[in-house]
């Protein structure tokens, strides 16, 4: 992945115009828990012992050491040991904040560190049939403001064996998500998300369902991933009172899905690239795997193209993260939330640059935004009208 990385990274690099030199350091060993890998631990200190060589290097060549990004592909052995989503949301809040800190005190550098994952797709092969560890690392996205990045799932990849470890080709495009997202997150400074949900409301028998969209419109591509039940997508309540009957594409970041009935029942939630085969290997078109066929419409054109199967995406196409979400209740279903509070984070829409808040269906009152940079710095707090709309520029706001 690494190589794949740094060798996307330099022809970005090329691309815009610039002159850096990139290094990777790599401490890492197979089937390490968070608790072998944290800050104390040996593969901890290797890391830093490597980051004060690289520095030193950079200085010999007349060049500043600036550390931008912690890498981190893991997950599989927490998932393996019984790790909650919880748990593993707080172990990449605390990876990303040790590692920023001493990052920063070892370089001086005044330019801050993100921490980029993955999202795990191989709970399968470690006695699960639903994700734990996944949902942390998609937790994590939002409760860190920024400061936790994930790539992409890894549904959308081919493996080897049953533990799921990944092809040649499939390990090398890895690296090359891992570079754009970079070139976003941090050359870009527009905090990277891929496809994931921003709404889900329900009214009667149809959910809609809204997602943040890199790059619009929304596909359902059957090709790159296999045909999925309902394209990936899982409809669950506390008694299962109704089943999903058709899923389709109905705005540029929206999909529609339509019950068999209106639920009866309490807990509804949306469910996508969840549910899979204890046993089955992870794979594009492996039967029993998880896997959804929700993606958007980025061209950015691969950069290595040998040695791929022939139905193997040329282009770094973004697709949806394996979710577990509530459905909220619209207001003309005659179900109200009880919640007179609500979280709805705000980022940069990579395809326009403007600021997005996007307010959840349910709310149709005035609320209180307070928007936060993607390191917990408060950048702007409002009273604004939320009526279930978009709130971006047009509203009177500024962005730097």
């Amino acid at each position: 992945m690494s190589s794949g990385l740094l060798n996307t990274l330099g022809h970005f690099d090329q691309f815009d115009g610039h002159d850096k030199m990139f290094a990777v350091c790599i401490s890492a060993a197979g089937a390490m828990p968070y608790s072998s890998l944290m800050q104390g631990t040996t593969m901890y200190d290797n890391l830093m012992r490597d980051l004060d060589s690289t520095k030193k290097r950079c200085l010999e060549l007349g060049r500043p050491a600036i550390v931008r990004a912690l890498t981190v592909v893991h997950g599989e052995t927490d998932e393996y040991q019984g790790v909650s989503a919880d748990q593993y949301e707080q172990h990449l809040l605390e990876w990303q904040s040790d590692v920023r800190a001493d990052v920063l005190a070892r370089t001086g550098q005044v330019e801050d560190m993100i921490l980029m994952t993955d999202q795990m797709s191989s709970w399968m092969s470690f006695g699960s049939t639903v994700p734990h560890t996944a949902l942390g690392q998609f937790q994590a996205i939002g409760s860190s403001g920024g400061a936790v990045q994930v790539v992409t799932p890894k549904y959308i990849f081919d493996s080897v064996d049953w533990l799921s470890h990944l092809t040649n080709y499939s390990s090398r495009r890895l690296g090359e998500y891992y570079a754009k997202a970079y070139r976003s997150g941090v050359a870009n400074g527009i905090a990277w998300r891929p496809v994931m949900p921003e709404a889900i409301t329900i009214d009667g028998s149809t959910i809609i369902a809204r997602f943040h969209v890199p790059m619009q419109p929304l596909e359902l591509d059957t090709f790159m991933v296999s045909k999925r039940p309902h394209y990936g997508f899982e409809y669950f309540d506390d008694c299962v009172s109704a089943t999903i009957q058709s899923v389709a594409v109905t705005g540029p970041d929206e999909v529609t899905i339509s019950l068999t009935n209106a639920p009866q029942c309490s807990n509804a939630r949306l469910r996508y690239a969840h549910t899979g085969v204890v046993g089955a290997w992870t794979g594009r078109h492996v039967n029993g795997a998880i896997g959804g066929n929700l993606r958007d419409s980025d061209s950015t054109p691969a950069l290595f193209l040998d040695a791929l199967p022939d139905d193997f995406d040329v282009q770094l196409r973004n697709w949806c993260m394996s979710f577990d979400q509530p459905v909220s209740f619209a207001a003309s279903s005659g179900q109200q939330s009880t919640n007179k509070s609500f979280e709805a984070h705000a980022y940069p829409n990579p395809s326009t640059g403007e600021l997005i808040v996007r307010c959840p269906d349910f709310v149709q009152e005035d609320a209180d935004i307070v928007v936060t940079d993607m390191f917990g710095r408060v950048v702007l707090s409002e009273r604004v009208h939320c009526r279930g709309r978009d709130l971006g520029l047009a509203d009177g706001w500024t962005w730097t």
